[in-house]
């Protein structure tokens, strides 16, 4: 008895870290995508770009941390990943061309 009730309580402390985690990576994702938005639109921006870069690695280093997740937030989270992705190589791809 005594151990499912640690049990219960852990869960439920479990599914709070969670969503915490959660909106944190919620709000690095929509940091990372503005400051690449800035970093593309200004020259000489490596700045945004590379605290974009930070907040997709950190991003996607609290994802794996995160236990478990509703597939409606996952698919939201993972389409802002992309977007984010594709904006950071965006941002590369520019640069190479020109150098």
């Amino acid at each position: 008895m005594v151990n499912s009730i640690r049990l219960s309580k852990l869960a439920v402390l479990r599914a709070k870290t969670d969503r915490e985690l959660l909106t944190i990576i919620k709000h690095d994702l929509r940091l990372g995508l503005h400051l690449a938005t800035v970093a593309s639109e200004f020259e000489g921006s490596e700045r945004p770009r590379a605290k974009a870069g930070n907040a997709y690695a950190e991003a996607m280093r609290l994802l794996s941390k995160v236990y478990s997740v509703s597939e409606p937030e996952w698919r939201e989270i993972e389409a802002q990943l992309q977007q984010l992705r594709k904006a950071l190589d965006r941002h590369s791809i520019g640069q190479i061309a020109a150098a």
